[in-house]
């Protein structure tokens, strides 16, 4: 535990001491890939939601037309979501329904392309397909990511009122 907690430590001053080159600018990562149904055929009409452990959407797309199943989801603070799928507007276009789906523990980090490619399965639209369901571990990083994000925020008020800034 003693070791687990001196990692955690030396983690977030590592981290603080970034924020120092970072303060310039906001650091962010993305999602993107496709959205196919089971056989592999492009869906047109989806949405891709994030959310936080709070279950706060914080950024979103979707497609009303076609553009093959693509999407593309930029300017994502780093940390560990929750991402949901589900097709919008009318399914006749297919002649069937698919399940919404709820991913855990998809982590974006700073400067990296994260590749999520989505098979939708067939049945009611109501329903959820939940893939990788959260554990103890995802929740710990994800509250880990929030408090380096807010001790960031604390080392940056300090570096303005002190006159230190790197802006």
């Amino acid at each position: 535990m003693k070791h687990f907690l001196g990692s955690i430590i030396f983690t977030i001053l590592m981290l603080s001491s970034m924020s120092i080159s970072l303060a310039a600018e906001e650091a962010t990562g993305w999602l993107e890939g496709t959205v196919k149904d089971e056989s592999g055929n492009p869906l047109n009409d989806w949405r891709v939601g994030i959310f936080n452990r709070d279950g706060e959407e914080k950024s979103y797309t979707y497609s009303k037309g076609s553009q093959g199943g693509f999407y593309s989801i930029r300017n994502i603070k780093p940390n560990v979501y929750e991402i949901r799928v589900y097709t919008v507007g009318d399914s006749s276009e297919y002649g069937k329904e698919f399940r919404q789906q709820r991913l855990f523990g998809v982590a974006i980090n700073t400067g990296v392309r994260s590749v999520l490619n989505i098979k939708l399965k067939e049945g009611k639209s109501r329903d959820f397909e939940e893939v990788g369901k959260p554990n103890v571990q995802t929740q710990k990083v994800m509250l880990l990511t929030e408090e380096i994000d807010r001790l960031k925020k604390q080392v940056e008020e300090l570096e303005k009122a002190s006159g230190n800034s790197t802006n």
